[in-house]
């Protein structure tokens, strides 16, 4: 299931800004590992590192993602989830 979106990179340390679809918002965080899709339609797991508000957004850090280059090979990816 679709619950988000990847943004663009937010700061130096591999945080990316994120776009909730869940309902309420907050939920996507409660989620330890997102399916990544791009929009080429590659599909990879990654597990969260962090995840916290920003204003009206999220920002997230993924394990592995630790410079703003690598957060901005990500920008665009659909976040998906298990449905259970």
């Amino acid at each position: 299931v679709g619950i988000g979106r990847i943004g663009a990179p937010w700061g130096v340390r591999g945080f990316c800004h994120v776009d909730s679809f869940a309902d309420p918002p907050g939920l996507l965080a409660e989620f330890r590992t997102w399916q990544l899709r791009t929009p080429q339609g590659a599909c990879s797991s990654h597990e969260v590192a962090e995840v916290r508000a920003q204003g009206a957004r999220f920002v997230a850090r993924l394990a592995g993602v630790d410079t703003r280059d690598g957060a901005a090979r990500l920008t665009g990816a659909g976040i998906e989830v298990e449905r259970a």
